[in-house]
């Protein structure tokens, strides 16, 4: 199965092609900082001559960026960056994240679920797989001593918010850009830049393609299913509320 390396709920804003290692040959987890400064800040440092870099920036307010494909080995957490995408949230200690920043890593986490970069939400045991910068150094060789996150990240939610959405019935209606059928479709990531959401709606089942390249989509067929994927449906909950049936 090939997964997506770039998220479609972000928005891509490219990092120096130079502060990359290549790419890494297996992803385990994921590391979750804090910029402790503002955005600006943060893609300054990401742009400059200093050797740091990492995948995502999750700003206060709005869409997450993301600087590189999650396949390569970005230079944000010494001792994990050969086996994780790192994610740098905008804030600096003593500052929450915003709603905005939790529900942004809900929805990330989740897709990275459903993309299978990751096997599972976890933290904790020899399983884990979201992990703090701190978490990181104290098992690196030698050992190394920083405070990220600054205790900022609220695990426990970010986790309820991932899996509540795995259980949610959604349904989505499309309309082909090209002026074709209207209808209630499942949409992969490779059709997102095919489709247009024009509206929400619940149904007991779907009509779905199963063209995902090439542009050409197939005799819609009937399938239940319980809701579209999970980075998918982060990517387009911008348009418009869903509705729950």
């Amino acid at each position: 199965m090939t997964r997506a390396a770039w998220y479609p709920a972000a928005t891509r804003r490219d990092g120096p092609a130079w502060k990359t290692s290549g790419d890494r040959t297996s992803t385990r987890a994921a590391v979750y900082h804090s910029v402790e400064g503002t955005l600006s800040a943060a893609l300054g440092v990401l742009s400059g001559s200093r050797e740091a870099s990492w995948h995502l920036t999750n700003p206060k307010v709005g869409k997450m960026l993301q600087h590189y494909s999650l396949a390569k080995l970005c230079w944000h957490a010494k001792g994990g960056n050969d086996w994780s995408p790192g994610v740098e949230n905008e804030g600096r200690v003593g500052e929450p994240l915003t709603e905005s920043q939790v529900q942004n890593l809900a929805d990330f986490s989740a897709w990275q679920v459903e993309e299978s970069w990751l096997p599972r939400l976890t933290r904790g045991g020899s399983g884990q797989t979201l992990w703090e910068h701190n978490e990181v150094g104290r098992q690196a060789s030698p050992p190394y001593v920083t405070a990220c996150p600054s205790g900022r990240i609220p695990w426990a939610e970010i986790i309820r918010r991932a899996e509540k959405e795995d259980d949610m019935p959604y349904s989505f209606i499309v309309q082909e850009q090209d002026g074709g059928e209207e209808g209630v479709w499942m949409v992969s990531g490779d059709l997102m830049s095919r489709w247009r959401i024009f509206g929400w709606g619940h149904v007991d089942q779907f009509r779905y393609t199963l063209e995902a390249q090439g542009g050409k989509a197939r005799e819609p067929q009937r399938r239940d299913i319980s809701r579209p994927p999970a980075g998918y449906l982060a990517s387009i909950r911008n348009v418009g509320a869903p509705r729950q049936g």
